[in-house]
């Protein structure tokens, strides 16, 4: 995720990856290599990847494809929360 950060120039926020590993529950498998993850954990870390510079905008495209109920549950969640975190953003 360093890496990432890296080539999309922004700032590597140690406690807000953390906090997004916990929400799409990777935490455990934080420092195990990407080709371990099932598919499911692929497509979880791909929101974290999207979502750690603060984009004004995200587009989905199957967002939860290859995720079981509870990954898709996980994904709904945080993307009602980051929309509810923008609005109030905006409100100030």
């Amino acid at each position: 995720m360093k890496i990432f950060a890296k080539i999309r120039g922004v700032e590597f926020n140690e406690e807000k990856i953390n906090h997004y590993l916990i929400q799409f529950l990777l935490e455990n498998r934080k420092n195990d290599l990407v080709k371990t993850y099932s598919s499911g954990m692929k497509q979880r870390l791909k929101f974290i990847f999207a979502l750690m510079h603060s984009p004004e905008v995200l587009i989905f495209d199957e967002p939860t494809s290859n995720l079981d109920e509870e990954g898709k549950k996980v994904v709904y969640d945080i993307v009602r929360e980051e929309g509810k975190q923008d609005h109030y953003h905006r409100l100030q």
